[in-house]
């Protein structure tokens, strides 16, 4: 059975997409797995052994040249988890013999940000839509999380990376993401210097700082913050790269961001800092993680936290104290390094 998946973008929604991955991986033993996604995303997918081939639609291709490699292919399931113009555009030209495309409830979720309108049954996780157009697919009830697997040129680079540094083993590892897309998402840069600075103190953890390659001079401000050289820089790592390392990390603690998705596709604990989005938005946390959030009449006053505050300050982040975050941390962080190694 031949299988294309349509997700180009974006961080987060593509790593969710890999539950339908994983799912037909399990559930249809041979399948020949397609996936479709955008270029600055697609190094999470690349050496995955579940995936035949990868339609990387590069920044600035036209649609009739993208589609010159899919239009060879031949598919039993189309399966469409993006449901946007750019997919819809596809449709005419690909072969296939069924379509199935899943159910986002865009507008229910519209509807409980702006009004709190909630019914029940109705407010779902983005996964829970992937999941329900698998089984509507046929393609078996039994469902499976999001899974990333780092390909082994991006392990031995993370190796190098933690060798240069002179971790060594058995060295609690945490790693902080203070960054997201949108601003507004984000937990104040000292507050994450002061969890990773008691991190160091209290813990002898190793702390990583990451970024993407923007977000530089955030990453660089937070170390300057802890003031310890057992806390390490590490912005603009490729995608590949970073859900590597984020496999040998031991927690991480991020915003409402991309790199949380990440964490939690690897195996990886993760506390995740929520403000003017919810966590209900996403599929359930495990064990391990935790979320630190507060429950205000205003919350969630956005989708992905694309609109401004509209108080004098943004209580839903700035009332959560380093402190309860920090404790969440040393709970965690012991239980969960003892042994750690390569997943």
């Amino acid at each position: 059975m031949r299988i294309l998946i349509i997700r180009f973008s974006s961080l987060g929604d593509v790593v969710l997409a890999t539950a339908a991955v994983e799912t037909i991986f399990r559930n249809v033993p041979g399948a020949g797995i397609d996936f479709a996604v955008r270029e600055e995303y697609a190094d999470l997918l690349k050496g995955d052994p579940r995936i035949r081939n990868l339609f990387v639609w590069k920044k600035g291709q036209g649609q009739f040249d993208y589609l010159q490699g899919l239009r060879r292919e031949t598919y039993d399931l189309v399966l469409d988890l993006h449901r946007v113009t750019r997919s819809f555009r596809l449709y005419p030209f690909l072969n296939y013999s069924r379509l199935i495309g899943c159910d986002k409830r865009s507008l229910e979720r519209r509807l409980y940000v702006w009004f709190g309108y909630r019914r029940e049954g109705r407010l779902r996780p983005l996964l829970d839509a992937y999941l329900e157009a698998i089984e509507r697919a046929g393609l078996g009830k039994e469902k499976f999380l999001p899974r990333l697997i780092p390909n082994p040129e991006a392990r031995a680079e993370v190796e190098n990376i933690f060798n240069s540094l002179g971790m060594k083993p058995g060295e609690p590892i945490l790693a902080l993401a203070p960054g997201a897309k949108e601003e507004i998402r984000c937990w104040a840069p000292d507050r994450f210097a002061k969890v990773g600075k008691r991190a160091i103190a209290e813990l002898r953890a190793r702390v990583l700082v990451l970024g993407a390659e923007s977000e530089t001079e955030l990453v660089q401000g937070v170390i300057r913050a802890i003031g310890s050289d057992r806390a390490h820089p590490l912005p603009g790592l490729s995608l590949d790269r970073l859900s590597a390392l984020l496999a040998r990390v031991n927690l991480l603690v991020a915003n409402d961001s991309g790199p949380a998705h990440v964490g939690r596709a690897v195996g990886t604990p993760v506390g995740v800092i929520f403000g003017p989005t919810s966590p209900e938005f996403f599929p359930a946390y495990g064990a391990g993680d935790f979320i630190a959030e507060r429950e205000l009449s205003c919350r969630p006053c956005s989708l992905r936290g694309e609109h401004p505050c509209s108080r004098p300050r943004r209580e839903c982040l700035e009332t959560i104290t380093p402190e309860e975050v920090y404790n969440q941390v040393k709970n965690r962080l012991f239980i969960s390094h003892g042994g750690k190694g390569e997943k």
